[in-house]
């Protein structure tokens, strides 16, 4: 099922907006030219702003608390200036209970639009977004007739049905007697975009009576019946499903709840381009279980993905205008699951722009509830001249203290970074600096991978396979005591090879330490840590000259005696489990690092490398 995830503060999202708010508010405030205010307060009027998994419209109410003000500015401003292309407006203002009223309900008419796969989620969006507008009624006699906006909030499979009327010809293509009827069914949509038009319209005009908008919603009811049955039919054909056989075609809509955006929202997709604005929190659920009801249209390249959430981002691309913003919060593997990488390069092939917000878990979370490391994705889409480029930008790993939470976007810092160097992968730092000499090194053919050997290999090194604030590297693995006192084995580490001992000890204190670290914060989930993480890393023991791996190969000694003097036990299950604090050996780890920063030649990277890590591991702590 494709439902929205519901979340409890999805005011958070749209705050990264409200500097162009406050950008447009002092526009309007100093504006001296009435045609400005005008302007403004069409372009307000005309935006579109869809959630495709919209359910009971959390980050709709987000879109409405951004755009009121909007409105409302430029409703004072128009008083003031008294233009004479204004009087429309305000005689229509004043047709109305209240002017919050009537900002109100034109954004819910004129703004917000939104899908969901579950008919209970989007009535109790609709009834949320009137009981707003009751709220704004002082008495009884005030009750006008509601806004109708069952063609605003729709139910329907975002990613199942035709996106476009280009997606519909793409599909007749090859058919005679379907591109014969291709002129019908594009007339057929617009038409049903007139009747929407006119419904609309009618809702806007308060002089209307409920007789008008009856039958003009009875007349576009109409026409958007037969539309979907005539486009379900055709689509039905393409899951082979024969249009003939009825009671499998109407199971397989059942199923499948197809939703053809092209005729659902003719006049934003298609005459207007599509959406401005696409935000939202869509589900995270595995891609097996969905396939265990539907079938994905065959159009999207992201299919493959592991979570649903990767279709609905794309499909929210394909309906997007161009220029347009979208803005989803999805789970951290976004940033680094190879898997994901087609929903990656979707983003950088169509937008203009990207910027991707990356949140920890711990200490504290971004959504109260979810157990779940966050991403938000921000992109603007190409316009209508292509680019080549895409300009991409990320942040650190933020992990922040609940007291800190109500500033966290306040602090929050882009730095530019170049997806060909990361394999397509969205690197998780803070500084501009320490991201280009990384892509530097990255564009070197060296790989800590060269400096291992194979499963022949007599000389072994064990890491966890799980990190936090440090990661363990070590030739002994930490003590593990059963209930009985017995000595036992650690289950959660793994096991890397060397051809000779020099090699691996050179290897265990530079994976040991803060820049290794780093890299796996930058292109690792911030919890597990597999092979590939540090076997990509661009920095290791073959790096050294021969007097700077004797350098490092003198420190070996007092690394493991500093691993030993900090290790920490959990009990769990039973058992008391030992781990290596390594975030407590810096003092040593530091000097090999610095050490591998001079064969280098990048010794004034080590500032960049302690304010970054202090960001990210925050104080010193006593256990994972």
């Amino acid at each position: 099922m494709v439902s929205s995830g519901e979340v409890t503060d999805a005011n958070d999202l749209v705050t990264l907006n409200l500097d162009s708010q406050r950008l447009i508010l002092d526009a309007i405030e100093q504006a001296k030219q009435p045609e400005l205010v005008l302007a403004i307060w069409r372009a307000a009027n005309s935006i579109s702003i869809l959630d495709p998994t919209c359910g009971s419209g959390a980050f709709l109410f987000a879109a409405l608390n951004i755009l009121e003000p909007v409105y409302g500015a430029c409703l004072t401003r128009l008083r003031d200036l008294r233009p004479t292309a204004a009087d429309t407006v305000l005689a229509e203002l004043k047709r109305h209970p209240s002017e919050r009223y009537f900002i109100l309900k034109s954004i819910v008419l004129n703004n917000l639009y939104g899908v969901d796969i579950m008919q209970e989620a989007v009535e109790i969006c609709k009834l949320r977004l009137f009981l707003k507008l009751v709220a704004q009624l002082e008495s009884y006699d005030q009750i006008e007739p509601l806004p109708d906006i069952d063609f605003n909030i729709r139910a329907g499979n975002a990613l199942v049905g035709f996106s476009s009327v280009e997606a519909i010809k793409e599909s007749f293509k090859g058919d005679l007697m379907n591109e014969l009827a291709l002129p019908d069914i594009v007339a057929r949509t617009e038409d049903a975009a007139a009747a929407f038009a006119r419904f609309q319209r009618i809702q806007t005009d308060s002089g209307q009576d409920a007789t008008a908008t009856r039958s003009a919603k009875h007349g576009l009811r109409l026409r958007m019946n037969e539309l979907r049955d005539e486009l379900d039919r055709h689509l039905a054909s393409d899951y082979g499903i024969s249009p003939d056989k009825s009671q499998r075609l109407a199971k397989w809509r059942n199923t499948h709840q197809p939703f053809h955006w092209c005729a659902e929202f003719y006049e934003v997709a298609e005459e207007l381009g599509g959406f401005d604005v696409v935000i939202g929190n869509p589900p995270y659920i595995g891609i097996g279980k969905v396939r265990q009801r539907y079938t994905l249209s065959t159009d999207l390249h992201t299919a493959s993905c592991p979570d649903v959430y990767a279709p609905v981002v794309e499909r929210s691309l394909t309906v997007m205008a161009p220029g347009a913003r979208i803005a989803m919060i999805v789970p951290l593997n976004l940033t680094v699951g190879q898997r994901y990488k087609p929903l990656r390069d979707r983003l950088y092939d169509l937008c203009a722009s990207t910027w991707f917000l990356s949140f920890d878990i711990r200490p504290s979370k971004l959504f109260t509830g979810a157990e779940i490391r966050n991403t938000i994705a921000l992109a603007r889409l190409r316009g209508l001249i292509p680019r080549r480029h895409t300009e991409c930008y990320t942040t650190r790993l933020h992990r922040f203290d609940r007291d800190e939470r109500s500033v966290l976007f306040d602090v929050i810092r882009f730095a530019p970074y170049s997806p060909e160097h990361w394999d397509g992968r969205i690197p998780k730092l803070g500084s501009p600096r320490l991201l280009r000499t990384l892509e530097t090194l990255l564009a070197d053919t060296y790989r800590f991978r060269a400096d291992l050997a194979d499963k022949s290999g007599f000389h072994e090194l064990h890491y966890s396979k799980s990190g936090r604030y440090w990661l363990t590297f070590c030739v002994d693995k930490p003590p593990v005591t059963g209930p009985n006192g017995e000595t036992l084995q650690h289950t959660e580490y793994g096991t890397i090879r060397f051809a000779d001992r020099e090699r691996r000890d050179a290897a265990m204190t530079l994976l040991n330490g803060r820049l290794l670290f780093l890299w796996w914060i930058a292109i690792g989930d911030s919890f597990h840590l597999t092979k590939w993480n540090f076997q990509d890393a661009p920095i290791g023991p073959n790096q050294l000259g021969p007097d700077q791996r004797r350098a490092v190969l003198s420190l070996v000694p007092t690394l493991r005696e500093a691993m030993e003097a900090n290790t920490i036990f959990n009990w769990m299950a039973g058992k008391q489990i030992g781990n290596y604090n390594l975030a407590l050996c810096r003092d040593v780890t530091d000097h090999s690092d610095k050490i591998l920063l001079d064969a280098l030649d990048l010794p004034d990277l080590w500032d960049d490398i302690e304010l970054e890590y202090s960001l990210v591991v925050r104080k010193e702590v006593g256990a994972q």
